[in-house]
């Protein structure tokens, strides 16, 4: 993690002990879990995700599923993943958020019940000046996602909003530009949320 004024850059790669094992591991507490579940899957192809699908209708609590496409898929693949995915569970497909306008209203006519904006992509140097590339979190996103809120709306495609909402504030602004709901993400790391718009970002450890 590489803090910089406007949030931080996160590399993890995907770490990912495949799905059974996070079945097995998780699927008791998501039944126990005091709100509806929403699980994340990678789309990485529609067989793939038709044997998930199934197993996971089988799991109480769970409201919905999406779907993370990498930034680099076709248009054609992801219309066949959220084709293959449309089931029992609301689909909402996480876009990259630089292909999201292209994006979104094809996924959204394939089936999807919303769509989400991911992360974008950055580079930052390490303490030894070499540079490492993650993904980009904190309020220096905000003003992108909150563009590609109201651009994605116009296609009629609802959306979930998302990306450097650090505040009430930011949040009352992802919904008046059309967004259905609003997620969060690093802001949870933090003790003092929440905080204005005006103060600090950099995170802290919690």
């Amino acid at each position: 993690m590489l803090p910089f004024p406007g949030g931080m850059l996160l590399h993890t790669g995907h770490p990912n002990p495949g799905f059974s094992a996070s079945v097995r591991k998780y699927a008791n507490r998501w039944r126990r879990a005091p709100l509806p579940v929403i699980v994340h899957l990678l789309g990485d192809s529609p067989e793939n995700m038709q044997s998930m699908l199934v197993r996971l209708e089988e799991i109480e609590n769970i409201l919905a599923v999406e779907i993370g496409l990498p930034a680099d898929i076709s248009l054609a693949e992801a219309t066949e993943i959220v084709q293959a995915s449309t089931g029992e569970l609301p689909v909402i497909v996480r876009l990259p958020l630089t292909r999201a306008e292209e994006l979104g209203k094809a996924v959204s006519q394939a089936g999807a019940a919303a769509v989400s904006v991911g992360p974008p992509r950055g580079a930052l140097p390490d303490a030894e000046g070499k540079l490492v590339y993650g993904r980009q979190y904190g309020p220096a996103v905000f003003p992108q996602a909150l563009r590609l809120v109201g651009e994605l709306v116009k296609t009629a495609c609802p959306v979930i909003g998302g990306g450097g909402v650090y505040s009430v504030e930011q949040a009352e602004a992802m919904l008046a530009a059309g967004a259905i709901a609003v997620q969060l993400d690093t802001v949870l790391w933090r003790a003092d949320w929440p905080i204005s718009p005006q103060e600090s970002v950099t995170p802290k450890e919690v």
